[in-house]
């Protein structure tokens, strides 16, 4: 079996497909998807891919990837998918994070400017885990070009606990971050905003004074009223009994307060580890708030989407995307499009070998098509990316093979190896740091209708 840097195992025993679960009445979806593309380079490899729409509806693709496939990540980034241009990003401090669940993100401002926030890992001596520090840099021919990178928040220990972060850009041009950081042995979710396209950076405030899930990625979302919403993976009853459910509070005043959090769903998950499973959140034009996510209680795990229609103080019952009685951490992404559709894509780790499935409301979510499946079998896929520009949707995810797993775990295992010995001048927590390795990032797209 297979460990990430953040040490959780990937479980194998998985009972039924979560596509065929609650869709025996659902429709087709009507989509024609055009045949994958690679889009990584460097022999092909590249890993946590990200998407962004601009005020022109062009679509703008990055990833890591890195030289020989290994664990020195640069931004790569395709300015437009109607093209192959390709830029490479190095940040002078270090190595781009290579992991899904906090890929670097793109956000694009209504003039034109392109903004990316990533995190930038180093291992430590004497430190167990890697440490990151939050980067942030811009682009105003599209990304093309880009601005120096500057840290957005760190501590003395290159960046301490700084993870899962995510970006927004408001309306009227506020830029917004969210992140987890640890003050102790406890996980808080963090905001802070930018006036001046990301010059300079208020003061983090702690979103809750609750502890946060520390390894579920953080979501962010503005409404037509410009409130600003953020979700992630809250624990309730820290220490024994607890249980990690998603949850959602707002923000009037540019991230200064925030309201309680509500749960999205009582899942009331107990567990005692962390899933590596954020939320995704969007709010539509009518202010309606959008939520997915996954949960892995038994009996009952897998992708759930739900709605608000009140600003988020209360939320509609469930819809079971894609449930089974167990499941691996699935990584759920919402995008909206123009005529009420909302779409949702993740990995189906109610499979043993994770496809990309796909499903559309066109009817603003009270009703969800069939599941399309988007990769092909026996390549093992992962952390999808969905968005909708040019009349089109688009989905991008990694993937490898399964040789390619067998690959990755042996050189794991052979680098283990080299870092216990004796003589070894590389710090431990170097194993926890992914490389690229065998993934490559892949892209499909399907005309939408509007």
């Amino acid at each position: 079996m297979l460990t990430g840097w953040r040490g959780r195992t990937l479980c194998g025993a998985i009972l039924c497909s979560a596509s065929a679960c609650g869709t025996s009445q659902a429709r087709p979806s009507g989509l024609a998807w055009r045949p994958p593309t690679v889009l990584s380079s460097e022999g092909g490899s590249g890993a946590a891919p990200v998407l962004a729409v601009g005020p022109d509806s062009r679509v703008t693709a990055a990833w890591v990837g890195a030289p020989d496939r290994g664990k020195d990540g640069r931004l790569m980034v395709r300015p437009d998918l109607a093209s192959s241009a390709q830029v490479e990003v190095r940040d002078p401090v270090g190595s781009l994070t290579i992991y899904g669940e906090t890929p670097p993100k793109l956000a694009y401002g209504s003039d034109g400017t392109i903004y990316a926030a990533y995190l930038v890992t180093r291992a430590i001596p004497g430190h167990q885990w890697p440490v990151n520090t939050l980067r942030f840099a811009s682009s105003t021919d599209h990304g093309v070009r880009w601005s120096g990178a500057a840290t957005v928040q760190a501590d003395t220990a290159y960046g301490g606990s700084t993870d899962d972060h995510a970006l927004l850009v408001a309306p009227d041009g506020t830029l917004y971050l969210s992140w987890l950081a640890m003050t102790g042995d406890t996980s808080h979710t963090y905001a802070a905003h930018s006036q001046d396209q990301g010059k300079t950076w208020s003061v983090p405030v702690k979103v809750d004074s609750g502890p946060s899930c520390p390894c579920c990625r953080t979501a962010l979302a503005v409404g037509p009223d410009g409130r600003l919403f953020a979700a992630w993976r809250k624990i309730y009853h820290p220490g024994s009994g607890q249980m990690r459910d998603i949850v959602v509070a707002f923000s009037s005043d540019r991230g200064a307060t925030w309201s309680t959090p509500v749960r999205v769903h009582h899942d009331d998950w107990h567990v005692d580890y962390c899933p590596d499973a954020g939320p995704t959140i969007k709010v539509a034009r009518d202010g309606v708030v959008h939520v997915a996510w996954w949960t892995g209680r038994p009996g009952g795990a897998g992708v759930r989407y739900t709605q608000s229609r009140d600003g988020g103080r209360s939320f509609t019952a469930p819809i079971p995307l894609g449930v089974a009685a167990a499941s691996r951490a699935a990584h759920a992404q919402l995008a909206l499009g123009p005529a009420n559709q909302v779409v949702v894509a993740w990995d189906d780790g109610t499979r043993a070998i994770p496809p990309i499935v796909l499903r559309i409301s066109s009817d603003g979510g009270r009703t969800f098509s069939a599941a399309d499946t988007l990769t092909s079998p026996g390549e093992s896929a992962g952390y999808p990316v969905v968005a909708i520009g040019r009349d089109s949707v688009y989905v991008a995810w990694q993937q490898r093979s399964e040789r390619g797993v067998a690959t990755d775990s042996l050189r794991h295992l052979h680098e283990i190896e080299a870092l216990s010995q004796p003589k070894s001048q590389r710090p431990a927590s170097e194993q926890w740091i992914n490389p690229v390795g065998s993934w490559s990032v892949v892209l499909r797209a399907a005309a939408i209708r509007s």
